[in-house]
């Protein structure tokens, strides 16, 4: 963990955990953000759970990286009763957040707001600024891709064709909790069974679920468990 601030006078004081990017959030923002809001406080931790573990005060926004996500729904209340009042904001880059991710988050209740990290930096500031003050932020994409969602449903039809990886090394990149549930997902358990071995809500089975697949660049769950086979058969 690192704390970065300096003692200029600002209109208000304000503390931003930001959390994962390996620890090392990028420096062109980070400098931005202390020459913007010159008393804000900002505390970088790796994991939710170190975060959990080590912050004192309650700050008045969490950022959140996208490859964190399926922790931070696993400790949901945690996080909400840590950070009390604070709002909390996904990070992401590159495409929009998935729909079925953005469902789970909305319907936890694990984030408040979405923050594009490949917005430009004068807007991305406007956003931390808004966020610092309360305010929540979803982009105008993700709002259209769940009205898409429920209105019309995603067919296979339209998803974009892609090589698929090869299977072993599709499967090593999965983290250990993936490969926890893969593994029960290919002896044929359902996602309530698995979500009570594992301790875990079955919101956050389906998140991890969705994370796996989109791994592998398969279309279900049946093919994930058909892949994890033939990698424990090739072992």
């Amino acid at each position: 963990m690192s704390d970065i601030g300096n003692g200029r006078t600002a209109t208000y004081s304000s503390r931003l955990v930001i959390i994962g990017f390996g620890g090392a959030f990028p420096s062109l923002p980070k400098r931005l953000l202390a020459e913007e809001y010159p008393n804000l406080q900002i505390s970088e931790f790796r994991t939710v759970r170190e975060t959990l573990d080590d912050v004192d005060e309650a700050p008045e926004l969490v950022l959140i990286d996208e490859n964190c996500c399926c922790e931070l729904v696993e400790d949901c209340h945690d996080a909400k009763t840590k950070f009390g009042r604070a709002q909390i904001a996904l990070a992401y880059s590159g495409a929009s957040v998935s729909t079925e991710c953005l469902h789970v988050f909305l319907k936890e209740r694990a984030v408040d707001s979405f923050l594009p990290m490949d917005i430009c930096i004068d807007a991305w500031l406007a956003t931390i600024g808004l966020l610092l003050k309360g305010g929540r932020h979803i982009p105008p994409d993700l709002v259209s891709g769940l009205l898409s969602k429920q209105f019309e449903g995603d067919s296979p039809a339209t998803k974009t064709a892609a090589t698929k990886p090869d299977c072993p090394a599709a499967i090593r990149i999965l983290t250990p909790r993936e490969l926890e549930i893969l593994d029960l997902v290919a002896l044929g358990h359902q996602n309530k069974i698995i979500a009570a071995d594992l301790g875990l809500s079955e919101n956050t089975v389906k998140l991890h679920l969705h994370h796996i697949i989109t791994k592998l660049n398969v279309s279900n769950r049946t093919e994930a468990a058909a892949h994890y086979h033939v990698y424990r058969a090739a072992k």
